[in-house]
């Protein structure tokens, strides 16, 4: 695996305006020397690991140069991302945007001067090698993701998502927070934050209000504050919001809004 000595590659990030990034392209070259890509403009007939996410709609897959096809592990009811389907370029890459691109993923079928990028576990391509066979080799454990927004009452509500990824579940515990935040000088903190899950499709499968009463329903099947408690992650604030459970592999959506 080469890269074109002529063309206006950099190594040192951030690439200049007229230089393309070679580490970006380095990793774009290794993903499909590793398994990425479709058997769409290649010689054979056999059906690729990649080809078998390859959707146009949920429940239909499609390995067919026409019409949309996207990148899916849940039958096709989530697209991750467009497939290409311009033949001056890999059929296994992502549809690219103009330039400068929104999303510049490392295997964009086409890269633009200026604009760098990295494979990560929740990117188009990690998500891509890890279902094709590739896992990590060492358990990791993800300590904290936080968003902070400002949250009110009725329609004023702070939706954030996430991934599991992997081939089993995850123990995750979700805490909506309010009170606690005026400890670290954060005006307006919300006083009585609630908490609802969403999975992929959007059903509600969980929901909280107050920590410390639980709600039964959904992925939430018994008491759960003593699980809370023991995972070191209690809110201190007993109007304040947290579920524990764990969640098969799959997306999930957080809302967090005030008691009216």
């Amino acid at each position: 695996m080469t890269l074109n000595s002529a063309a206006p590659y950099q190594f040192s990030r951030p690439p200049s305006a007229g230089n393309f990034d070679a580490q970006r392209s380095t990793e774009h070259e290794v993903d499909e020397a590793i398994g990425l890509g479709s058997r769409l403009g290649g010689n054979g007939s056999d059906v690729r690991p990649q080809d078998l996410f390859s959707w146009s709609s949920p429940g239909h897959r499609s390995i067919s140069r026409s019409g949309t096809r996207y990148f899916s592990i849940n039958g096709g009811v989530t697209n991750i991302v467009n497939f290409n389907q311009d033949s001056h370029g890999d059929f296994g890459d992502w549809l690219s945007g103009g330039c400068p691109q929104t999303h510049p993923y490392v295997q964009n079928a086409f890269g633009c001067a200026g604009q760098d990028s990295d494979i990560s576990a929740t990117s188009p391509e990690g998500i891509n090698l890890d279902v094709i066979g590739y896992d990590l080799t060492q358990a990791t454990n993800l300590s904290n993701i936080s968003t902070r927004s400002f949250v009110q009452t009725g329609e004023h509500v702070m939706i954030g998502g996430f991934i599991v990824q992997g081939s089993g579940p995850k123990r995750v515990i979700i805490r909506a927070i309010g009170p606690e935040l005026t400890q670290f000088g954060i005006p307006d903190a919300l006083a009585n934050p609630t908490l609802e899950l969403h999975n992929g499709s959007g059903a509600l499968i969980g929901s909280n209000d107050d920590w410390q009463t639980t709600i039964l329903g959904g992925i939430i099947t018994s008491n759960q504050v003593s699980d809370i408690q023991n995972s070191g992650h209690a809110p201190t604030a007993a109007s304040e919001s947290a579920i524990i459970a764990n969640l098969q592999p799959g997306n999930y959506t957080a809302i967090v809004r005030g008691v009216s």
